[in-house]
């Protein structure tokens, strides 16, 4: 079985070559052998050009470097576009190049692909290491990720993608923005492990509280379609109700003997306002839903290119 493990990095050189042995370790102890492309998101610190080192189970190390900083969601695309349009591999393990996606659990999700090569394996967190604040505002996205899309995840970046997947994702407009939501929404076969987070090798996290919003925000927009409609009910179920009240009060007034509160006048007219805005909100929800089908956005496949700044090789058996 060929494989290709694929990973990112941004000015985080030292873990990724902390990693490098442990995967080594950990395919050749299970009798696998591997390429490995690094995505060098726009690093400001420039990558070695060779490696000192010999090692046992990964053949070659390429770096594809891009122009510019893109974010990890956008580094993995183009890793995968490239993957996609110049090499051959049975499967990708997409893993962060920190050491908080263990080599041993990667291991186990392509034992998993040997078996089923027409499902995406993800790790599922069974425990997390984050401090208590962040896990507050983790549970809180989950359940706005619920509300808006109806589906809950727990899977991140981390997983083995069979090779017979990998042509619907890189054309998909969705895998620009996230890459575990684009899955999803493609209704691509998936199946999970139970892992636990590694520690990280070396240095801090380069992603910040104004980074994790965005990149929240990003998986919730590739259900835009879904949001759009479920959106779209709500109004008008809200709409429904408010007409509904209006309509009986104003019944009651005209056609009935029983005495109606000086307030309800203000009431009618506050609702009525209500039901202006709904019906504004509604309209614009349906426009935007049609205007997003028409809007031509980037798909990796065809544009990887042009943030494509060099391919070298690193290390070669």
């Amino acid at each position: 079985m060929t494989i290709c493990v694929l990973t990112f990095v941004y000015n985080d050189w030292p873990a990724l070559w902390a990693l490098l042995p442990l995967i080594d370790s950990e395919l050749g102890n299970a009798g696998l052998a591997a390429e490995m492309l690094i995505v060098d998101d726009g690093s400001t610190q420039a990558a070695p050009s060779c490696l000192p080192v010999s090692f046992r189970a990964l053949h070659v190390i390429r770096v594809l470097r891009l122009r510019k900083n893109l974010g990890h969601q956008r580094a993995i695309a183009t890793g995968l576009a490239y993957i996609y349009d110049h090499l051959s591999y049975d499967a990708i393990v997409l893993m962060d190049g920190d050491g908080e996606d263990r080599p041993a659990d990667a291991v186990r999700m392509v034992r998993i692909v040997e078996k089923d090569p027409t499902a995406i394996v993800f790790a599922e967190r069974s425990k997390r290491s984050e401090t208590p604040l962040f896990v507050f505002f983790y549970q809180v996205y989950r359940l706005m990720h619920v509300l808006l899309t109806g589906t809950a995840i727990r899977v991140g970046n981390f997983s083995v993608i069979p090779s017979s997947l990998l042509g619907g994702l890189v054309v998909d407009m969705n895998l620009w923005n996230h890459y575990a939501a684009c899955v999803y929404v493609s209704n691509a076969k998936t199946s999970t492990i139970s892992t636990e987070r590694g520690k990280r090798l070396d240095g801090q996290s380069k992603l910040h509280f104004t980074s994790l919003v965005i990149h929240g925000l990003s998986a919730i927009s590739c259900y835009n379609e879904k949001i759009s409609v479920r959106l779209l009910l709500c109004t008008s179920f809200a709409f429904t109700l408010l007409l509904s009240c209006l309509l009986l009060t104003v019944g009651i007034r005209l056609f009935t003997h029983l005495a109606i509160p000086g307030w309800a006048t203000y009431t009618a007219g506050i609702v009525t306002i209500i039901l202006l805005q709904l019906m504004l909100l509604s309209l614009l929800l349906s426009m935007s839903l049609l205007s997003g089908r028409k809007r031509q956005d980037i798909i990796p496949l065809r544009d990887y290119g042009y943030f494509l700044a060099e391919v070298k090789e690193l290390y070669r058996v």
